[in-house]
């Protein structure tokens, strides 16, 4: 091979040919292949290192020192791709140009976006996030040092170098446009704007004829780009705005975004489909929301690397961080904090998401100016929504969910008169709205045709006179929507909502009921900039809202506030900041909270494992003597805690457990279970299930008697009783569950022997076969727990004594009684009910193995036949979370 002359074909290439150029290139390429695959060990990112080098190589010749040493500068250049993009580690020693440079030190990337006559690359700067712009301008355009940027900026260093390694990558692609001489083609530009165009227009109008129309028209013009990657991705983009409601090809519509997920195509898709997958793979075991978590952090966000180069990919990693700070907000909630600060980047000024996370953020901040407990009774909202002639739709709307935590089960559990006042167009006000309005709408399940949500939207009245603390407004607009599930499982299935609204102020009261609990809420005070109507939108607008009749201690605010308006004025976000909090104390001097109160700050914080905070709640309830049956469940639940306190000090391995307190009504005939339940929380840890732990479900024994018979003992349960029991579970699943009572002869336990025993089986299957992990296996969600055979020992004068519970061939549990008190038995009762009755039961093959896992039931008060009935579950791994996982899952 002749000797290249590289200071005649640089300076060849200087005058004006850059043809020359391809000289080097030819010359060179084959050499600085095989460097780069020596670093890379892969051809096609060796190839791409290469291309990258010559294109920085050709940008920076005006800055070459001297042209004979242009072989060792494209080397350079080439070592610096290869270690920058494609290996473990960042390299990048700006030194080693010093030796080729003829002025300042700066890379090839640096020199370009300096250089004026770089209109595009200028342009690209004002996409990118507002904190990458920031240091881009003031670094490259500015020419601030990085310690001058960092100091303008109020942040580190380190931070500045990231922000700008992560710009210099999204520019790569107008630094290629630059080399070809090639602007953004005007095709691109018509694309993104029919893109925006059908957006807004389906976000105003939905999806009717003018939408497919323009859909068509974007279809056409996508087939006009070079560029196949680009095309690619505009044609997913198309694929995510088009409606799928056709049933027939449902299956090949989720193969679909399956594919553009898997080949990278478009980034938004791909982080939705890993977040569906995280659901669908995710089901090993109860700690879901932490395997869930681990999913998206160690798989998708890795995966979304193949899209970085495309729009939309810095909206996809802010995407995954909400999910990933969702799923860990119970176990690290300072964490989940860090995710929704860090997500904020990723979002423009205008992207819905970003409005989402700062409201999420706004909501802590608020909580912990006024609340004593700060991480509890919080909820976050945002709706986006658009006005055309047709009325207000809601185009778009989002919680960040780590704060969607209402602080009781019985209040401020849907305080969303918003969200829940849209019809099936998603309208929340339709312009012709006046007194006599009815629309009906129902929505159908495409994958269960039984599963129907019935919703009807009417107009009562436009004269109706409301007081409220804001004061009294007449001739109010009352709206009403009713909704009736017929979903399994069942979900909510009769509701209905009230919203009066006054024109030029807003919903001045919102009232939600549901299965026989209300919620009300009025207007306290608002403020108004502008807008006009029954709900005026205009930036800065907001109103306050309190709830009617909460207990003791406890008080409620709840911000609605249009947070933001889109650039082009044509939606308006809408937020919602919700509180239900105990007061701080300095706020209204000593806030002691009522029993009840108490123990619902009880679940919360056992949800979180904090069980000395939670312990001075329980011990707080009995103080605070409000409610018998609060106090006895504190009572009893205050050494089963002081038990997890120690085991967390000890470092054991917590699993699911409770408290629950409920009613039975007790009588000569029967005892059965009056209510769904008075008093619950939650105690330990929830994890992943090791062998043979699906036993758990085998010490839940008046469960089952409950699900199927609806007693917990009848007198007609006597040797030689049979009966078929119709059967139909949640999810409509049917079966006969044969049911028989029999001698049971002696059962002798280390707590006694008992004789005259009475045996009750109850035996439920449903018909076809069965695999050997069917009935507890984790894909189906544990639905078929209820299946298999129960078997029952009743002994007069104490209760159940002996428990088996059998899945098929898969499971077999056995609970015993370990120890009892029955003062008030006669010694006949097959299950005595009277104030201080109690029972202690435990699962003999989880003992052995390890485990303490206990059921306990105690009857601490009742009076004319009805009686409180606590029960507890504990169930703790006695050893360490890293002991469990090397027994269990060779971890």
């Amino acid at each position: 091979m002749a000797k290249i002359d590289f200071q005649e074909i640089v300076a060849q290439v200087l005058n004006g040919d850059t043809n020359a150029y391809d000289q080097l290139i030819e010359a060179l390429t084959y050499k600085m292949l095989r460097y780069a695959e020596s670093i890379t060990h892969d051809q096609s990112k060796a190839e791409e290192a290469v291309q990258e080098a010559f294109i920085d190589c050709y940008l920076h010749l005006p800055s070459l020192r001297d042209p004979n040493a242009f072989e060792g500068f494209l080397a350079i250049n080439v070592k610096r791709k290869c270690f920058r993009r494609f290996s473990d580690f960042d390299y990048e020693d700006i030194l080693e140009y010093a030796d080729y440079l003829s002025a300042k030190e700066e890379l090839p990337e640096d020199y370009l976006i300096r250089t004026e006559e770089q209109s595009v690359v200028r342009a690209a700067i004002e996409k990118l996030p507002p904190a990458q712009k920031a240091v881009t301008k003031l670094f490259y355009l500015d020419g601030c040092s990085v310690k001058e940027t960092a100091e303008t900026l109020k942040i580190p260093e380190g931070t500045v170098k990231r922000r700008l390694h992560d710009a210099r990558e999204k520019l790569q692609k107008e630094l290629n446009a630059f080399m070809n001489n090639n602007k953004v083609p005007i095709i691109i530009k018509e694309i993104e704007e029919k893109i925006n165009e059908i957006k807004k227009y389906k976000s105003l109008y939905g999806e009717d004829d003018t939408f497919s129309k323009n859909a068509d028209e974007l279809s056409s013009l996508i087939t006009n780009v070079d560029d196949k990657r680009l095309q690619k991705y505009y044609k997913a983009e198309l694929y995510a705005l088009t409606p799928h409601e056709n049933l027939q090809n449902r299956e090949e519509i989720r193969d679909e975004y399956d594919r553009i997920a898997e080949e990278g195509e478009h980034p938004m898709i791909m982080a939705r489909q890993f977040f569906k997958h995280c659901y669908d793979l995710c089901k090993n075991g109860d700690d879901l929301p932490m395997d869930r978590a681990e999913y998206l952090e160690k798989t998708a966000l890795p995966a979304l690397e193949k899209c970085r180069d495309l729009p939309g990919y810095e909206k996809a990693v802010g995407y995954l961080l909400c999910q990933i700070s969702r799923f860990i907000a119970d176990y690290d909630f300072d964490r989940s904090i860090k995710l929704l600060k860090q997500a904020l980047d990723s979002f423009g000024e205008d992207d819905f998401y970003k409005t989402a996370v700062r409201t999420a953020l706004q909501t802590y901040k608020e909580s912990c100016r006024l609340s004593s407990l700060p991480d509890m009774g919080m909820i976050d909202h945002v709706c986006r929504l658009g006005v055309s002639q047709k009325g207000i739709r809601i185009s778009d709307e989002a919680c960040c969910y780590i704060l969607n935590r209402p602080i009781t089960h019985e209040h401020t559990f849907s305080p969303f008169f918003v969200y829940y006042l849209q019809d099936e167009d998603m309208m929340l006000l339709n312009a012709d709205v006046k007194s006599g309005f009815v629309r009906e709408s129902q929505w159908v399940d495409p994958e269960n045709e039984n599963n129907t949500v019935h919703k009807e939207v009417s107009c009562l009245s436009d004269s109706d006179s409301v007081s409220v603390p804001a004061g009294v407004f007449e001739n109010c607009t009352h709206m009403r929507k009713k909704r009736r599930s017929e979903c399994r499982p069942s979900y909510m299935e009769t509701s209905v909502e009230d919203v009066w609204f006054k024109e030029g102020v807003g919903v001045t009261r919102y009232s939600y009921s549901s299965e026989g609990n209300t919620e009300t809420y009025e207007l306290t005070e608002y403020a108004l900039s502008g807008g006009e109507g029954m709900l005026p939108l205009a930036a800065g607008n907001h109103w306050i809202y309190r709830e009617v009749g909460l207990p003791k201690a406890l008080e409620s605010r709840h911000e609605y506030r249009v947070s933001h308006v889109t650039s082009d004025g044509a939606f308006y976000d809408l937020s919602h900041i919700g509180l239900t909090y105990i007061p701080k104390a300095e706020d209204r001097g000593i806030n002691i909270p009522d029993s009840d109160v108490c123990l619902a700050i009880v679940d919360k914080l056992c949800e979180r494992s904090k069980f000395d905070e939670g312990l001075a709640y329980l011990r707080a309830a009995i103080r605070a003597n409000t409610s018998e049956k609060a106090v006895a469940a504190a009572v009893y639940g205050v050494p089963l805690l002081e038990k997890y306190a120690d085991y967390q000090k000890s470092g054991y391995r917590f699993l699911p457990g409770h408290i629950r307190s409920r009613s039975v009504a007790a009588d000569i005939h029967s005892v059965t279970e009056t209510n769904g339940q008075d008093y619950f929380f939650s105690i330990g840890r929830f994890g992943s299930r090791g062998k043979y732990e699906d036993r758990i479900f085998g010490i839940k024994p008046f469960t089952y008697l409950d699900l199927f018979t609806g007693h917990y003992w009848n007198t007609e349960w006597k040797p030689g009783y049979k009966k078929e029991i119709p059967f139909e579970d949640r999810n409509k699943n049917k079966a006969t569950v044969l049911m028989a009572a029999e001698d049971g002869g002696t059962v002798t336990l280390p707590c006694g022997t008992f004789e005259n025993c009475v045996k009750v089986t109850l035996d439920a299957e449903i018909d076809g076969e069965r695999a050997d992990d069917y009935y507890l296996n984790w894909d189906d969600g544990y639905q078929f727990f209820w299946c298999g055979k129960k078997e029952y020992w009743f002994a007069p004068g104490v209760g159940i004594v002996r428990f088996i519970c059998t899945w098929g061939n898969h499971v077999s549990s056995e609970m015993i009684l370990n120890s009892y008190a029955v003062p008030g038995s006669d010694g006949k009762e097959y299950l005595p009910i009277h104030i201080g009755t109690r029972w202690e039961y435990v699962e003999t093959h989880l003992t052995d193995e390890g485990y303490r896992a206990a059921f306990c039931v105690c009857i601490p008060n009742g009076i004319d036949g009805k009686y409180q009935w606590i029960q507890s579950q504990e169930f703790v791994y006695l050893g360490t979370a890293e002991e469990y996982d090397n027994r269990f899952f060779n971890k």
